[in-house]
């Protein structure tokens, strides 16, 4: 009896387990629908509410993978919040904001993934990641894929000289201004990096 008793409890358990994900997701998408596309919105509560109970970060993602641009756009922001504040919280779903996450190119979501990457992963992919989003039609999201090369050399010095080039390259005149005026500035520092 003991036994079966086991197994029911295991069998419910998962049960509550993916009703309550689908309840904070359903939550979390009337929140991140709220407000402009522009604006911040209701991003903080939901951060707020990952930092307080750090599970709920794969709702958070669910809600990146939806449709909805406005959605996706405040839970961006509010994955980088999470990010920012406690970055330990992403590890855990670090595969898929490599593999569901990363492949969308809304510049929203592409914008705090070069945030948020370099805290959590050094890996080739990251790298790769960030110099292809050199080239993404969203100057925003280039000028923070090319702060997170910078910030990815400071945990990875070995890549020194590769992000040197880029930052070269980004200083010529056929690049955009903002991307120049941000390679400059990278530049200065990197020669404090320099191993």
């Amino acid at each position: 009896m003991i036994k079966k008793k086991g197994i029911f409890s295991v069998f419910f358990s998962k049960i509550h387990h993916s009703f309550t994900k689908a309840v904070w997701k359903i939550m979390f998408y009337d929140l991140l629908k709220e407000g402009s596309r522009k604006e911040v919105a209701r991003a903080n509560e939901v951060a707020a509410q990952i930092l307080d109970t750090p599970p709920l970060i794969d709702s958070l993602l669910d809600c990146l993978c939806t449709g909805d641009e406005t959605v996706r756009a405040h839970a961006a922001h509010a994955l980088m919040q999470v990010g920012k504040q406690q970055a330990d919280i992403l590890h855990p779903v670090h595969s898929r904001l490599l593999k569901e996450i990363a492949p969308i190119q809304q510049w929203e979501v592409q914008e705090q993934l070069m945030k948020v990457l370099p805290l959590i992963d050094t890996s080739d992919q990251v790298v790769q990641l960030a110099k292809r989003n050199l080239s993404h039609k969203s100057a925003i999201v280039r000028t923070c894929a090319l702060q997170a090369l910078f910030d990815l050399v400071q945990r990875i010095p070995n890549r020194f000289n590769e992000v040197m080039h880029i930052l070269q390259d980004c200083q010529n005149v056929h690049a955009p201004k903002s991307l120049q005026a941000r390679a400059r500035k990278l530049s200065a520092k990197m020669k404090d990096l320099k191993p």
